[in-house]
């Protein structure tokens, strides 16, 4: 990477930063703080910080907080969060006395490495203007702002490129350092051991699935293939750590009804999801919640419908990429909702790259039309979020 594109990116991460910082401050111009999450004005005030900087850790940040101090058996439900993110908060904590700014800086340093390494990637397959696009399309998607929240998806999105990174590289070792940490991230980070097994596929020229061709291809390939597959102690790690502590290695699943938002512990299929937000935008008024349920079901489908045009109909993305943004995007509907959803495909970095890619052929006006409706969005969802209204 060129001197000059890390100045830019810099840049440009400050940028973002501020103004996001701003729109924070000014929030409470526009709405009154209302939290509707726990510990809003119980743990949050603890830290001695003003409302509009500690609001950044509002919502599930509170639960991150809640581990990094308290470990997971001081409440109830916040076993759904996975242990590496509050770890980090923790044991950074022994040496800065101040949990929520701890994570702040894990998660917008994570945010910085996430665009440097998101460059390079699109740089490997694209022209430059693709991946400056890309950027911009990161930074200014409606709901990036929780890339630099009290969250775990800048640090996943972090790990999650640095495995595909690697494993364009053939260093296998560090792709399966980073695999086991993405799998103790998010649960979604299992993925990453079927994306990647495609990804070595890919490069020993394997084409044929027959059973005299798989065991060709595993016998030349037996080191790389255990050492993807490693990538899976992650979550076997924290399984394990559940099925000790509560009796339910799939604990996290498991509590999911109880957060509410319409999530199911049974399995619901995707067109039964549809539907659902369908009559709920029939019969909900039109305003701010009829906005949230539209953001949701567009966000739902859009990403994983663009995915799939891409993939099985034009051939324009590899396989490991498509295999992991589907199953990134799909696997939280199983739970019967599209919530969340917006903030999910923030780390189906494909995504981005495919509406980079979009834009680049894109005259320069309808580039700035485009990200300038996101950025509307954007600061619309942050003074939400900012005043403890949920967006996502």
């Amino acid at each position: 990477m060129k001197r000059q594109e890390v100045y830019w990116i810099l840049i440009l991460f400050f940028g973002w930063r501020t103004a996001l910082f701003f729109v924070g401050l000014m929030a409470g111009y526009f709405l009154p703080y209302n939290p509707t999450f726990p510990y809003a004005f119980t743990l949050l005030p603890q830290f001695g910080l003003p409302q509009w900087l500690f609001s950044w850790a509002g919502f599930d940040g509170v639960h991150y907080l809640t581990i990094a101090i308290n470990g997971y058996h001081s409440a109830d439900l916040i076993q759904a969060f996975f242990p590496v993110y509050p770890l980090l908060i923790w044991v950074l904590s022994q040496l800065f006395s101040n949990p929520l700014l701890v994570g702040l800086v894990i998660s917008n340093i994570s945010v910085l490495g996430a665009m440097i390494v998101l460059f390079l990637i699109v740089k490997q397959h694209y022209q430059t203007n693709v991946a400056w696009l890309t950027l911009g399309v990161l930074l200014l998607f409606p709901s990036s702002f929780f890339l630099g929240a009290l969250y775990s998806e800048s640090l996943f999105l972090l790990l999650a490129l640095l495995v595909f990174y690697f494993g364009s590289r053939s260093q296998w070792r560090w792709v399966a350092i980073f695999t086991i940490t993405a799998s103790a991230t998010r649960l979604v980070g299992i993925f990453l051991v079927p994306s990647l097994l495609l990804v070595l596929a890919s490069q020993k020229g394997l084409d044929s699935f027959s059973r005299l061709g798989l065991l060709k291809f595993l016998h030349k390939n037996t080191a790389p293939i255990l050492l993807i597959c490693f990538g899976s102690v992650g979550l076997l790690a924290y399984m394990s750590y559940l099925w000790h502590n509560f009796s339910d290695p799939v604990y996290f699943w498991h509590v999911q009804a109880d957060f509410g938002g319409g999530r199911q512990e049974q399995l619901i299929l995707l067109p039964q999801v549809v539907w659902r937000y369908l009559k709920i935008l029939v019969s909900v008024p039109l305003g701010r919640s009829s906005l949230i349920y539209g953001q949701e079901l567009i966000f739902g489908l859009l990403p994983a419908g663009l995915i799939g045009y891409e993939w099985l109909w034009k051939r324009a993305i590899p396989a490991s990429w498509a295999v992991f943004s589907l199953s990134t995007l799909l696997l939280p509907t199983l739970t019967g909702t599209f919530s969340s959803m917006p903030r999910y495909a923030l780390v189906a970095f494909p995504v981005l790259i495919i509406l980079g890619r979009y834009l680049a052929k894109q005259p320069p006006w309808i580039q700035l039309l485009s990200l300038s409706i996101s950025a509307i969005l954007l600061m619309f969802n942050l003074v939400l979020f900012s005043q403890g209204y949920w967006v996502a």
